[in-house]
């Protein structure tokens, strides 16, 4: 089987395309969307925000983060009535993982902070307020990150987005034999069918959110994961690490523009802010953000364009999907890093899902992009 490219991704996406058209692969658009809602419905009402939650999101002014997330967007020159927005309405507890979600299956965001004070994570409450101002602000930052992931462009790829998947023969055999499960998703049969004839078609399969691309075909996960010698990742997703750290770097600008704004502390605010632009070691995604700080740099010490256009130009490409299929956007990165840099750093795991030992050091340190200990944590990276 031939290694998969983003080329051959764009040319999958439009073959796709034609045949759909042409009617020659069927399209359920109506029956994907009430089976993605209906999941998403059950979902949210089974992990509703507990009071605490409820109470913060009630503050929120989500019309303020829509239209600052909307203004970077069009200032990276996205059209204002293509950005997608997560309401208050469609936001739930996340309790499965301790980290904010958004959900590209049913347009959800997932929210996360440790329970009680004395719950196991009573730590991690109030370091919370330490790092962040106040538990206020660290779930305000949180929604702002995960809007910023909604906002970005999404695209799947015969892969039908939905909570649960629809080519899974386990699913499929619970649905013929529970009326409760039939009764949820009475559309499921009709797209399990579907995605069992798009896997005998072969098209690869594969999601995109932003720069971060999930590899969803078995055999091309071991084409860019191969098990010899090293463990396997959670996440089979290239270039997830560039786009944790993109969006974490807009979402506190983000959330350093909305903050002034919320009637809030100041003195929240400000250990907040201070915290922020020292780029304290223990902020969430700390590692992701100093990689882009520190590629940003290499690229305007190398090509001499200015700081906020190449900053720029990354949040352009978030926003865009940016797939690295462009010559000219391959040419500065392969002139300024070299012609390996790429492939490198679209397989470095984020830290949730892999150790930042060795593969995160060796990538600065091979293209020239080690930064002082301060901006990396206490034994750099």
């Amino acid at each position: 089987m031939e290694r998969f490219s983003f080329e051959q991704a764009e040319i999958e996406e439009a073959r796709m395309k034609e045949k759909i058209e042409s009617g020659k692969a069927k399209n359920y658009p109506e029956a994907e969307g009430q089976v993605a809602e209906e999941m998403a419905q059950k979902f949210l009402s089974e992990h509703k925000p507990d009071p605490e939650v409820e109470g913060i999101l009630g503050r929120v002014n989500f019309p303020l983060i829509q239209k600052l997330i909307a203004d970077r967007a069009v200032k990276a020159g996205i059209s204002r009535n293509k950005i997608n927005f997560v309401g208050k309405e469609r936001i739930y507890q996340n309790t499965s993982l301790p980290l904010g979600q958004f959900v590209d299956e049913g347009n959800l965001i997932g929210i996360y902070l440790p329970a009680t004070k004395n719950s196991e994570y009573a730590g991690a409450r109030e370091r919370n307020s330490e790092l962040y101002g106040s538990r206020e602000i660290k779930l305000i930052h949180m929604l702002i990150h995960e809007e910023t992931h909604a906002a970005s462009r999404h695209l799947c790829i015969s892969a039908l987005p939905m909570l649960v998947d629809p080519s899974s023969d386990e699913f499929a055999k619970r649905w013929l034999e529970d009326p409760r499960e039939q009764e949820s998703f009475p559309n499921f049969m009709e797209l399990h069918l579907r995605s069992k004839q798009l896997e005998k078609e072969q098209v690869r399969k594969y999601k995109q959110s932003g720069y971060a691309r999930n590899i969803l075909d078995e055999e091309e996960k071991e084409i860019y994961f191969p098990k010899e010698g090293v463990s396997q990742p959670s996440r089979y997703t290239l270039f997830g690490v560039l786009n944790e750290g993109v969006v974490e770097k807009l979402a506190r600008q983000l959330t350093l523009l909305y903050l002034p704004q919320s009637g809030m502390p100041k003195d929240d605010i400000n250990q907040y802010k201070n915290n922020i632009e020292g780029k304290h070691d223990e902020l969430v995604y700390s590692y992701e953000v100093a990689l882009i700080d520190a590629i940003v740099k290499k690229i305007v010490s190398v090509s001499q364009i200015n700081e906020d256009v190449v900053w720029g130009a990354l949040v352009r490409g978030l926003f865009e999907g940016e797939t690295f299929s462009d010559p000219e956007v391959k040419k500065l990165f392969e002139e300024t890093f070299g012609s390996d840099f790429l492939v490198e750093l679209s397989q470095l795991q984020i830290g949730l899902f892999a150790s930042y030992d060795n593969s995160m050091r060796k990538i600065l340190e091979k293209y020239g992009l080690q930064k002082p200990t301060n901006e990396l944590g206490k034994e750099g990276i």
